[in-house]
């Protein structure tokens, strides 16, 4: 018996379970049957917020659009001096204010006026950058470096007693390390660093005394899988260099009479990196991901020593599956990562195919990183397609696609819903299936007109209720939510969670598969209880904005419980939907009482 139409009895046998711990994230690897309710199955747009509640991720708006000074397509972005720097496919340079005014700061003309038959950079798929006494250089592997002043005026990287860049690198990677600009990724020399006279940025190995510029060859240090270099990153006192197989250490500093002489201090096989801007560096930790996973590197407490530790083990499986389609182009491209310091998480977008053009989609897994807290959760973020991330000096986020940058919400300065002030839903708040939406968007300063919708999904592991055998009867839901978004909670049992008479969808031919199912075949949900609820900020009737004039459904700021009647072994519960309002839950109590082992 799965419901009854009998009274709700009042008995002091009535039990109260409530969850209020979502300290351990989205969970894939362990069966859901053993699990505890810290964890979670499904953790989409969702994620472990700071006080301790399962918090909807923050939307995206509109901050600039470089289309009317001719950048289509933005493959990098970077905060630089208060701008944001811009590089699309074709290799020109745009610059943002704060403001969102946009300026073309390097193209073939702009070129030309600093050197007869000077140009601008070719077509590029991929640029890395870094800082160097207060200028940013920029490399993409094809062309020689940039170097972008403070006054935005951007030039070839050179030698300045010399004004040449004959022996400045040609380089994919680039960073700053100890008062050295590294470069890598050398297209004619894959395995070789090139390490920067000291306290310059345009002499190198070649140039005129006085300099120390040296080039140091890792091809020998790899013990196993390709010697190429896939990314180099400063972290703490060492410079960390990474292949596809192993991770290698090293000092620089070390000199032998006049000549700088690299060590490598250590060589930490069996962990790597797919690309360059995956690498994120954490004050005490530093992320990357691999082919397995996203494992840290951390100094070891008494040894002083790098030491390896995976992070992403509960979600290693939907990491490897998002990378296992993708070619080696597409993963030393198209992956990439970014810190976000405001709510201590990393973030890391795949993409769903290896060619452009045939993206529809970059899947997110987002890691909350409360070292102190001892938390350490995942979830995944979808409906996203970004090709570029900055971040700025006060940790704000950036997302780039196309022409345009938009800007993550944060507690400081929330945002909702998805791409506002440049798309909206139809009418009933549904979207296109490649997660866009009708443009132009009807009203731009209306965050709760335009704007698409964010669809979110928690699903808990099953749960006994720590009665294994006994037979459960639940009477009541309660739930503490913030925030004022609808919602749908549903409630499974006894490992009943799919629809399994839903097969999948036939061929054209109206053939299946030989085992009876067809193709997309995923599974609909098959809840035994289900019901719609607002979150607790919401108001009542009249109170909402137009589209719900006959208030806001089942309010869960009201202390009056919500009758669930049903009986169980096991249970497993799931909130979802699709919302452009806050949405935060705090805490859920299932009001039951514990029978016999056999059904009444």
């Amino acid at each position: 018996m799965y419901g009854s139409d009998k009274p709700l009895p009042q008995t002091n046998n009535v039990k109260v379970a409530t969850v209020r711990q979502f300290d351990g994230g989205w969970d894939v690897v362990d069966t859901d049957l053993n699990l505890s309710s810290k964890y979670a199955k499904r953790l989409r747009n969702m994620f472990r917020a700071p006080d301790g509640s399962i918090q909807l991720r923050y939307g995206t708006a509109l901050f600039a659009d470089f289309t009317n000074i001719g950048l289509l397509d933005l493959v990098f972005a970077k905060y630089y001096n208060r701008f944001i720097i811009v590089v699309d496919r074709t290799g020109l340079i745009g610059a943002a204010n704060g403001a969102g005014t946009v300026y073309l700061i390097f193209d073939d003309e702009i070129a030309s006026q600093q050197s007869v038959g000077l140009e601008q950079w070719l077509p590029t798929d991929f640029v890395s950058s870094s800082e160097f006494n207060g200028e940013l250089v920029l490399c993409n592997g094809t062309n020689k470096p940039l170097l972008v002043k403070k006054n935005l005026s951007v030039g070839y990287l050179q030698d300045i007693p010399t004004s040449s860049n004959t022996y400045v690198p040609i380089a994919r990677y680039v960073c700053t390390h100890d008062q050295y600009l590294v470069m890598a990724g050398d297209p004619a020399a894959p395995s070789l660093l090139h390490i920067s006279n000291k306290g310059t940025s345009g002499t190198w190995l070649g140039d005129a005394a006085p300099n120390d510029g040296v080039q140091f060859d890792l091809g020998s240090f790899v013990p196993s899988g390709s010697s190429e270099i896939t990314g180099i990153a400063s972290f703490r006192d060492k410079l960390v260099v990474t292949f596809e197989e192993c991770v290698i250490i090293m000092d620089l500093g070390n000199y032998i009479e006049d000549a700088h002489n690299p060590i490598v201090a250590d060589v930490i096989p069996n962990y790597g990196a797919v690309n360059h801007h995956t690498l994120q560096a954490l004050g005490d930790d530093i992320l990357f991901m691999d082919i397995v996973g996203v494992p840290s590197l951390a100094r070891a407490l008494i040894s002083g020593s790098i030491t390896p530790d995976r992070k992403s083990q509960l979600i290693d499986p939907a990491i490897q599956e998002q990378l296992a389609g993708l070619t080696t182009g597409a993963l030393r491209e198209k992956v990439f990562g970014v810190i976000n310091r405001r709510d201590n998480q990393v973030l890391y977008l795949v993409p769903d195919a290896s060619l452009e053009q045939d993206i529809t989609e970059r899947v997110g897994f987002m890691f909350t990183y409360l070292k102190k807290l001892k938390v350490e959760a995942w979830s995944e973020i979808r409906g996203w397609n970004w090709t570029c991330a900055a971040r700025s000096s006060e940790g704000r986020l950036f997302f780039g696609k196309g022409p345009r940058l938009f800007r993550y919400g944060d507690k400081q300065d929330p945002v909702y819903a998805d791409q506002v002030g440049y798309q909206e839903p139809f009418s009933d708040e549904t979207i296109f299936s490649d997660n866009t939406g009708w443009t132009p968007i009807a009203d731009a300063d209306n965050s709760w007109v335009s704007g698409l919708p964010i669809a979110f999904d928690w699903e808990l592991p099953w749960s006994d209720l720590k009665k294994r055998g006994n037979v459960k009867t639940s009477y009541y839901l309660g739930l503490d939510t913030a925030g004022d978004a609808e919602f749908a909670v549903d409630m499974f049992i006894d490992n009943m969670l799919y629809d399994t008479s839903q097969t999948g969808e036939p061929f054209t031919d109206g053939e299946i598969f030989t085992d009876g199912t067809g193709f997309d075949s995923e599974l609909a949900y098959s809840p035994a209880l289900s019901m719609d609820f607002v979150a607790g900020g919401a108001g009542a009737y009249g109170a909402s904005p137009y589209g719900h004039l006959y208030g806001d459904g089942r309010s869960t700021a009201d202390e009056r419980l919500y009758a669930w009647p049903c009986q169980f072994k096991l249970m497993k519960l799931r909130v979802h939907g699709a919302t452009r309002r806050p949405l935060s839950i705090i805490s859920m109590s299932l009001y039951h009482a514990i029978g016999g082992i056999r059904r009444g």
